[in-house]
């Protein structure tokens, strides 16, 4: 399992490729998902674990995002693919 950051691990505005930037914070993204699936008492909701996220990652934007891959995630689609 790759090991979770603690603070932001990407930045839309410092990172030369937007893209990367994203692809990384939804890797970190869906590593911290799977662990909130064994300890849900973490967040009461999808949004509130989307919210968490955001401010853990500043590239992120909107809080649908995130709660989009976790519908996917949640779907059991597979890991997430660099989007």
């Amino acid at each position: 399992m790759p090991e979770l950051a603690t603070t932001s691990t990407s930045g839309c505005l410092s990172e030369p490729d937007t893209r990367a930037a994203r692809a990384a914070a939804k890797r970190d993204v869906y590593a911290r998902w799977l662990e909130w699936q064994r300890n849900r008492a973490q967040y009461a909701t999808a949004s509130a674990f989307a919210l968490a996220m955001l401010d853990l990652h500043n590239c992120l934007a909107a809080t649908y995002t995130v709660t989009r891959w976790c519908t996917a995630w949640g779907k059991d689609t597979g890991i997430p693919a660099d989007e």
